[in-house]
């Protein structure tokens, strides 16, 4: 990224003026880079959430034998309110995550609107002294 002051528009968010080209590359890096660190993220809690799950079920299992329901309703309703709040739990990471990943498209989508809005623009302006000029000479030649 050099400094170039004659290829670029002087821009107050971009002092250094970098290309369109060069922000449209900053910004999808750094959006490539918050995906993987969304999904090691998830990744991690989702390992942190089953970790745990022999070591409950026996907790559970050996709570209730040690009561004698081993083989009643009650176990099963405990185990059923076991797994639903674990699943539950993975769900909402995974929720984080689509959520996390769709924010994250919507930044990209961003980035290439103001890719292809300021090559419109430097196009639109370059059009538009072409127009001038063409006038000009039209204007000087009668």
């Amino acid at each position: 990224m050099a400094y170039n002051p004659y290829g670029t528009d002087y821009n107050v968010r971009d002092p250094l003026g970098t290309s369109p080209s060069q922000r449209l590359a900053t910004a999808l890096a750094g959006t490539t880079l918050q995906k993987q660190l969304a999904r090691n993220t998830t990744a991690r809690q989702k390992y942190d959430t089953t970790r745990g799950v022999s070591d409950a079920l026996h907790k559970l299992n050996t709570g209730y034998a040690r009561r004698g329901l081993q083989d009643s309703g009650l176990r099963n309703r405990g185990m059923g309110k076991y797994f639903t709040d674990l699943y539950t739990s993975l769900a909402d990471t995974e929720m984080g995550l689509e959520q996390a990943l769709f924010d994250l498209t919507a930044q990209n989508v961003g980035a290439y609107n103001e890719y292809f809005g300021t090559a419109y623009g430097r196009e639109f302006d370059a059009m538009q002294d072409r127009a001038e000029r063409a006038a000009q000479i039209r204007e000087a030649s009668y």
